[in-house]
Order: C-alpha cells, then structure tokens, then sequence
C-alpha cells in the first residue's frame, strides 16, 4: 500500500508493485486528506468511467501499454451550478508500458 502525499487531490494506490495489464487496481480518492466519495475515475478519455464509492475507494483495471488514469471531482452545494473554480482534476501517468 502507498501513502499520501499530503496533496489537496490525491489518487493512492492500495498495492504495492507496479499495477498488472487486465487486473484491478484499487485506489483511494483523497480530497484534503479525506476519503471522497462520488469521484469519477477512467482510463484517459475515451474510458469507461467507475466512481469511487462512500469510503473514496474505486477499482480501475489497466490495459496493456501506457495508461492515464484521470479523476475528476466537481464541489459544489446542493441545489446550485459548478462554478469556475470549483472542478479539479488530476491525472496519474504509468509511463512504463504494462503487460
């Protein structure tokens, strides 16, 4: 398992080792530190898109090759619009190509 990085938006990997082509790979959504729910995580954008569930976990399975894991998390209160501001990103790169 990894450790946080201290970051306002965070992807933790919940394994050690470099993830495997066709196998799950869990990760834990961190927004200020805490477990968000409700994060919309896929493969680069043309990837079927899963969510991280109430405790901010998701499950996002890597294909052969280079993969971008992007997340994207919108704030906002109930009943009223994302403004400007208020969406973040992030995107997690294995550069080194998975079998």
């Amino acid at each position: 398992m990894q450790k946080n990085l201290g970051h306002i938006f965070e992807l933790v990997p919940q394994q050690g080792g470099q993830p495997q082509a066709g196998q799950p790979l869990k990760v834990l959504v961190l927004l200020n530190g805490r477990p968000q729910a409700g994060v919309r995580l896929s493969w680069g954008e043309h990837g079927s898109p899963v969510t991280s569930d109430a405790q901010g976990m998701a499950a996002v399975v890597p294909a052969s090759g280079t993969n971008i894991l992007q997340a994207h998390a919108a704030r906002a209160g109930a009943g009223r619009r994302v403004r400007h501001g208020e969406q973040l990103r992030i995107s997690a790169a294995f550069c080194r190509a998975l079998r």
